[in-house]
């Protein structure tokens, strides 16, 4: 196959102002547009930037790993090798301002996360919330409401990048019908819902 050029997809920034900022990006090789959408996920990374801290977690041969950036050295060290996402964890992260929009279903799975004395965790920091629950385990709920029907995650270079990682580390990612990275894109800004994060949490929720 021949390809034209490179293509980084890339959501730069998602603020948060205590917590950080943190950005997604794709890159890979494509050859026409569909195949930038499902298949130029050749690398997929995020990264987070706190408290003079950045830490990127990368897609590489078939495993994620974490590097830290030493500023006394100036250079990044691999601070996690071959992260592995727990099966099931104990933390939640959704805005539940928003709780009474969510679908009925969502409702009662996270009335059942408040019954197991689950942690809520969400700081509105799309990178930072997520890279918590893929250390140390926990489902990140981005539903459809009534002002945003279709999600509002963008799904080319918020989801699909995070789906990637995620499903690399032993962890899913749905719209709430099936996997992220089994949908067809249709443009490029396109949104999605977002539940992803642990295996079996994930797996629960779409019960």
């Amino acid at each position: 196959m021949h390809y034209t050029a490179r293509a980084a997809p890339f959501n730069p920034l998602t603020i948060n102002a205590i917590h950080g900022a943190g950005g997604v990006y794709v890159i890979g090789l494509k050859s026409n547009q569909a195949h930038l959408y499902r298949h130029c996920l050749c690398r997929a990374l995020i990264n987070q930037v706190a408290y003079e801290r950045t830490d990127v977690a990368q897609r590489g041969h078939g495993r994620i790993d974490q590097r830290s950036y030493d500023h006394s050295l100036g250079e990044y060290f691999l601070s996690h090798k071959q992260m592995n996402s727990p099966p099931k964890g104990s933390i939640y992260s959704t805005n539940e301002g928003n709780l009474t929009n969510y679908p009925k279903a969502v409702q009662q799975y996270i009335a059942q996360c408040q019954s197991r004395n689950y942690s809520a965790r969400y700081i509105g920091s799309l990178v930072a919330d997520f890279r918590r629950n893929l250390l140390k385990g926990g489902i990140y709920l981005y539903p459809p409401t009534p002002k945003s029907p279709a999600g509002k995650l963008r799904l080319l270079y918020e989801c699909f990048p995070l789906a990637f990682i995620a499903e690399q580390a032993g962890g899913l990612a749905s719209d709430g019908f099936g996997a992220i990275l089994d949908i067809e894109p249709t443009s490029p800004h396109q949104r999605s819902p977002l539940y992803i994060g642990a295996r079996e949490m994930v797996e629960e929720v779409l019960k």
